[in-house]
């Protein structure tokens, strides 16, 4: 994928598990007390941990569901101006 956008402003945006919503995939994002995200997915309840280092551009998390755990690795690379 890739952005005009400033890499600050798609860092920001994607490191916001709540911004996940806009995509349609995940409902009712809510952040709990120990790092973990809950949401409601198409398949039933899920949960989120993020794991970033925005000197890197890495934006990877863990996404449990159904009793399986995976990890999603991301990784945002800077591109001229976007």
């Amino acid at each position: 994928m890739t952005s005009e956008r400033p890499f600050g402003e798609v860092f920001d945006f994607f490191e916001n598990v709540e911004n996940m919503e806009s995509g349609g995939a995940l409902k009712s994002i809510t952040k709990g007390n120990d790092g973990w995200w809950q949401c409601d997915t198409p398949a039933g309840k899920a949960k989120i941990k993020t794991v970033t280092d925005r000197k890197f551009g890495i934006l990877d998390h863990v996404f449990v569901s159904g009793g399986i755990e995976w990890n999603v690795f991301v990784r945002t690379v800077r591109n001229l101006e976007g």
